[in-house]
């Protein structure tokens, strides 16, 4: 994806896809909690620009969904079971190159 950030104010807001002119983040939510995910889909729901297109329970799920659905963020727990966070977000990494924002 070719995203930019209009204006460089950094933020998921500015966020915007350039071939579809759309605005806004698409988020994958990983963690063994859900209650935790359930809060976390419930305060990102409250901005219409950022959408959650799935979550995962652990690592090894966040990386076949990073794999497949290319999120803008991943918002990812550390201690998880079968695949930790430091783990998943280095083999996401591998299978997913991004583009570090900065402001």
């Amino acid at each position: 994806m070719d995203w930019r950030i209009p204006g460089g104010n950094g933020t998921l807001s500015g966020l915007m896809d350039e071939r579809t002119n759309r605005k806004g983040a698409r988020i994958l939510v990983v963690d063994d909690f859900a209650e935790w995910r359930a809060i976390a889909r419930f305060i990102l729901k409250a901005r219409p620009e950022w959408q959650v297109i799935s979550e995962a329970c652990d690592g090894l799920q966040a990386v076949k969904r990073a794999s497949q659905l290319r999120p803008d963020v991943i918002l990812l727990d550390i201690r998880m079971p079968i695949l930790n966070g430091l783990e998943a977000a280095e083999r996401i990494r591998e299978c997913c190159p991004i583009q570090e924002l900065s402001s």
